[in-house]
């Protein structure tokens, strides 16, 4: 009886809506793709500091010019992927007088900006001294942001965070390399996490792994848990290097006790979620993991200098791939889109639709 009553219930469901209907029928995190943006964080530099990077180095003057809105108004839009760098600053004012202010002979932080940056801690901005304007230049603020909206949206779909350590600089400028991240400061990086985001915000690797012996295992054996069991919660995801990711895990098999994921290799025991940045060249490989289990990451987008026409062929190669989470600076409403006319996003202006792969019919 109580099975009548509940296929009862989910065929009333698929009468009011067709796509609620699939969501019922398929409801796990790994079936399902979401939209997202990359570099999230991130403010158009002025005009006079990109003028004076082109003529130091082309390529990087045409990779950031872009800008996106604040983390509160993407997240407001349906974005459910934000993208967030951090650098090391353990004494306070390593980024608080950035060396394109001297160049062009203007303040070109706020002094709100410029005290947040003299303080000791994390800090969030692309490339220090020159592409370092951030909607929030302090990690604990951008967290901090990120749990007040949730709060306020205690059931919105989980919102996964793809964090980068930077350890690099313009090769063009002299100074100091930003501080490389030890064992201890991914502790620090972690705590700061968990300081701000209390345990049942957070999708960690604990919780997907449960009692099996690994990570991989389990996803790969147990899959992912229902949407339902993971509503208001964020998932944190570590895009490092190699030597990152070593460290990073040193101590902590299938990742045991960190807070965020991390892209390792197929076959190890910390692999559950992949990055995969190129869908046109990686696209089988993708659409292989997807099918296995594992969650991907994507990019729809990667060179601001590629014409409409590239664009959207790199799009439908991530939509079709299955990648889960699909990065853009072009979705809607953001300013490249407002400025280049072409955008991205589901059909009937959505962020997050069914996944192509892991479902049976794609209902959008």
């Amino acid at each position: 009886m109580k099975n009548i009553i509940q296929l009862g219930a989910l065929l009333s469901l698929c009468l009011i809506s067709v796509f609620n209907c699939q969501l019922a029928l398929a409801s796990s995190l790994n079936n399902f793709q979401v939209i997202g943006s990359h570099n999230s964080y991130k403010r158009l530099m002025p005009k006079a500091v990109i003028t004076y990077i082109e003529t130091q180095d082309h390529h990087t003057a045409q990779a950031i010019k872009y800008s996106h809105n604040t983390l509160i108004e993407q997240l407001d839009l349906g974005l459910r992927h934000l993208e967030i760098d951090v650098l090391l600053d353990p004494l306070g004012a390593k980024f608080s007088q950035p060396k394109a202010e001297e160049i062009v002979l203007q303040s070109l932080l706020s002094d709100a900006e410029r005290l947040q940056l003299e303080l000791k801690g994390l800090k969030v901005l692309h490339i220090p001294d020159i592409d370092f304007l951030s909607h929030c230049p302090l990690f604990s603020q951008c967290l901090e942001q990120l749990l007040h909206w949730s709060q306020s949206h205690p059931k919105h779909f989980p919102i996964t965070i793809l964090l980068n350590v930077k350890e690099s600089k313009a090769k063009f400028l002299a100074g100091e390399l930003p501080i490389k991240f030890t064992e201890s400061n991914y502790t620090e990086l972690d705590n700061e996490i968990n300081n701000v985001l209390p345990v049942n915000k957070l999708i960690t690797p604990d919780l997907i792994r449960g009692d099996f012996k690994t990570l991989e295992q389990a996803v790969l054996t147990n899959g992912w848990p229902d949407i339902e069991d993971l509503k208001g919660r964020f998932l944190f995801v570590f895009d490092g290097s190699l030597n990152q990711r070593s460290i990073y895990s040193k101590g902590h098999p299938s990742l045991s006790g960190r807070v965020m994921f991390a892209s390792f290799e197929p076959g190890q025991p910390e692999a559950a979620y992949l990055i995969m940045n190129d869908p046109i060249d990686e696209f089988n490989q993708i659409k292989k993991r997807v099918e296995q289990g594992y969650m991907v990451r994507t990019r729809a987008d990667a060179n601001l200098s590629a014409n409409n026409t590239q664009r959207r062929e790199r799009k439908e190669a991530a939509f079709n791939s299955g990648a889960h989470i699909i990065s853009s600076d072009f979705y809607e409403k953001s300013p490249l889109a407002l400025t280049s006319g072409y955008k991205v996003i589901f059909n009937q202006k959505k962020y997050i639709r069914n996944n192509p792969i892991t479902t049976a019919q794609l209902i959008e």
